[in-house]
């Protein structure tokens, strides 16, 4: 009699993303994934055994495990988030007392995200203030991937007011975590908003 046990997380680039509530099944026999991801199948007879992985938001994800010596064989399943884009918005104040981001000397703040595929990205920056300037970045595992600057912005209403605006464009790479950098060139301290669209 045979078990198949192993783990079930993410595809790049978050691999280290286990994954509770997947549903195991082989034929007859089925078992979820625990807060770990982990899962042990149990009572096999020797042959080969197709197992399928499955959790909504998810796409299935099946691999064929042979049983003819060990007594518990060990996989790893990583499974790919079903593709949707997102919008995420993001506030604060940023000035010339911020710190840099990792390889840069502009007071910087950023905004992370996991690529699982390769699409478009849009940024947009808002703030209040024609005296600041202000530059957006993307990067992808720390390579620049596109940037834009500008001093005066195009002007947005927004919830009664008029900000200024500075917008990017540019696309993920899968299997890579990629930050949208919001830098401060010059000028005094400014609230801003940060809106990013983006693939899961």
């Amino acid at each position: 009699v045979f078990n198949i046990s192993g783990t079930v997380a993410e595809t790049a680039p978050t691999t280290d993303r286990f994954l509770d509530g997947v549903t195991l099944s082989a034929g007859d026999k089925s078992i979820a994934t625990d807060g770990a991801g982990r899962f042990t199948l149990s009572g096999f007879a020797a042959g080969s055994y197709g197992i399928r992985a499955s959790k909504g938001g998810y796409e299935d994800q099946v691999i064929t495990v042979t049983l003819p010596e060990d007594a518990t064989k060990t996989i790893q399943f990583n499974l790919q988030p079903n593709f949707d884009f997102v919008t995420r918005e993001r506030s604060g104040t940023i000035g010339q007392d911020n710190n840099p981001c990792h390889g840069g000397s502009l007071p910087c703040a950023r905004y992370d995200f996991p690529a699982h595929y390769s699409e478009d990205v849009t940024a947009t920056l808002l703030w209040s203030s024609s005296d600041a300037e202000f530059r957006l970045e993307m990067r992808c595992n720390g390579e620049s991937v596109a940037d834009q600057t500008q001093t005066e912005g195009g002007e947005v209403f927004r919830n009664g007011e008029t900000y200024l605006s500075l917008e990017l464009e540019s696309q993920s790479d899968k299997g890579k975590i990629c930050e949208v950098r919001v830098l401060h060139v010059s000028g005094p301290e400014q609230k801003y908003v940060l809106v990013v669209t983006h693939s899961n």
